[in-house]
C-alpha cells in the first residue's frame, strides 16, 4: 500500500515537472507557437481634391475675387482681333460712310465719274472714264429707282442734273448742286469741285482763261444745253 502511494506521488510530480519545463525548452529551441498577429487596419480614404481658387485679378484688401471674362466671338477674334460672328450671332450690316462731296474722282476722271461714284454706278466700260451715255442708261434703268423730273421740281438730295451730254451734277445733302470740272492746263483751268445754289447758276457759269497769245477768253459752256432732271429713289441717301 505504501509502495502504490509512493508511485502515484512520483508520477504526479513527473507530470507537473514536465508541464513546467517543456514550455521553457520549446522557447529555447524556437518552437514557441505565438499567436498570429492581428491584420493591419485599412488606410483611411484619400481626401477629396480641393478645387483651385479662381485667379485673383483684384489684389485690393477685402475685394472679392474677379473671374476672367468668358471668351466670346468678340474676344476670340480673327484677323487683328476682329469680331467673327458665330451661328448664334446675327450679322449686322455696317452703316456706309457718308459721301464726301468735296472728293474729286480718281485721276483721269470727269464729271460723269464724280456723279457715278455717288449713285453707285459700275466702273467705266472702257476702263478709263464714264461717258454721258453710261450715266443716262443707269438713270433710265428702272431697277435703279430714278424717275424723270423737271428743273422747277423740288430737288431733294441725290437728284442728278444733266446739262446735255457735256456736263452733269448731283444735289448734295446741303440742297446745292455739286459738279466737277476737269483740268484744262493749256487753258489755265484747274480741276475743281464746284457748288452752285441752283440749276440756273450752273447754266450761267462763265469761264475765263487766257489763250497762248495772252488774250482773255470767256465763255458759258452750259448756257444753251438741254437740262434733264432725275429724281432719286425714295430712300436714297447720297
Amino acid at each position: 500500500m505504501k509502495k502504490l502511494t509512493l508511485r502515484l506521488l512520483v508520477l504526479t510530480l513527473s507530470v507537473y515537472l514536465a508541464g513546467s519545463i517543456y514550455p521553457l525548452l520549446a522557447h529555447e529551441h524556437g518552437h514557441t507557437h505565438a499567436p498570429a498577429p492581428a491584420p493591419a487596419p485599412a488606410p483611411p480614404p484619400a481626401p477629396a481634391p480641393v478645387p483651385a481658387a479662381p485667379p485673383m485679378l483684384d489684389t485690393k484688401a477685402g475685394a472679392p475675387p474677379v473671374l476672367p471674362p468668358t471668351p466670346t466671338a468678340t474676344s476670340i477674334g480673327g484677323c487683328g482681333g476682329a469680331t467673327q460672328p458665330t451661328s448664334s450671332q446675327p450679322v449686322v450690316a455696317q452703316t456706309p460712310p457718308a459721301q464726301d462731296f468735296n472728293k474729286p474722282p480718281k485721276p483721269g476722271g470727269v464729271c460723269h465719274d464724280y456723279v457715278g461714284d455717288r449713285i453707285g454706278m459700275p466702273p467705266p466700260q472702257n476702263g478709263i472714264r464714264r461717258t454721258a451715255g453710261e450715266v443716262t442708261s443707269f438713270l433710265k434703268d428702272k431697277k435703279n429707282g430714278y424717275t424723270p423730273g423737271t428743273p422747277s421740281d423740288h430737288l431733294p438730295p441725290g437728284t442728278v442734273v444733266q446739262f446735255g451730254t457735256k456736263h452733269v451734277g448731283i444735289v448734295g445733302p446741303d440742297g446745292k448742286i455739286h459738279h466737277y470740272t476737269q483740268a484744262a492746263p493749256t487753258l489755265g483751268i484747274k480741276a475743281s469741285v464746284n457748288v452752285n445754289n441752283s440749276i440756273s447758276e450752273v447754266t450761267n457759269t462763265t469761264r475765263t482763261w487766257y489763250d497762248g497769245q495772252g488774250n482773255k477768253v470767256t465763255n458759258q459752256p452750259y448756257k444753251n444745253t438741254p437740262v434733264r432732271v432725275w429724281l432719286p429713289p425714295a430712300k436714297s441717301k447720297p
